[in-house]
């Protein structure tokens, strides 16, 4: 009987710790938010007037989409907006969809001012929505929320948050950018 114990007690004891390791991990809002978006088409209405004079409509694009959800008041949103112009020209085969959340008090010159005379690439679609707009449709969860959509108009990646390092923005960007199509 003692013997019996023993092995009952071992057995439970390995059972316990193969569990252990087996053990789900608790997904974060963050990652629960990402995993909700990505493979799903991207949430959309017919069509955008964007701040440079040109209409952007994603039911009628074919082609990828690096869709950049910013607020004026964010720093990493302030930082990595060169870097998003830089990857603009550098995948010119993109369409680079970037909305200001925030123009309360503050007036579109000042946004179009930002671009300076990038505004004129033509794959770039700056406008502006209020924040309310992504807020009521669960679009993002914080600034920047950067979604990366396929040519098949499909999420393919959802990036939460920004860098103030040059290194770390593309290492999130690049092989993503590199794998859109």
């Amino acid at each position: 009987m003692k013997q019996f114990t023993l092995i009952v007690i071992a057995l439970n004891l390995c059972m316990s710790v193969f569990s252990f390791g087996q053990q789900e991990k608790k997904l974060s809002w963050n990652d629960q938010f990402i995993m909700e978006k990505k493979e799903k088409p991207y949430p959309e209405r017919d069509s955008f007037v964007t701040l440079n004079q040109k209409n952007y409509n994603f039911n009628k694009k074919n082609r990828p989409a690096f869709v950049y959800i910013s607020s004026e008041s964010c720093l990493p949103c302030k930082y990595e907006l060169p870097l998003y112009i830089e990857a603009c020209k550098q995948y010119p085969q993109f369409d680079f969809v970037y909305f200001d959340t925030d123009l309360d008090g503050v007036d579109t010159a000042v946004i179009i001012k930002k671009f300076g005379d990038d505004l004129n690439l033509p794959n770039l679609y700056v406008m502006y929505e209020p924040y309310a707009y992504f807020y009521d449709r669960h679009l993002f969860y914080g600034f920047p929320t950067k979604y990366f959509v396929g040519s098949d108009g499909i999420v393919k990646d959802v990036q939460l948050g920004g860098w103030m390092d040059k290194v770390k923005v593309l290492a999130e960007w690049q092989p993503v950018l590199s794998k859109l199509q």
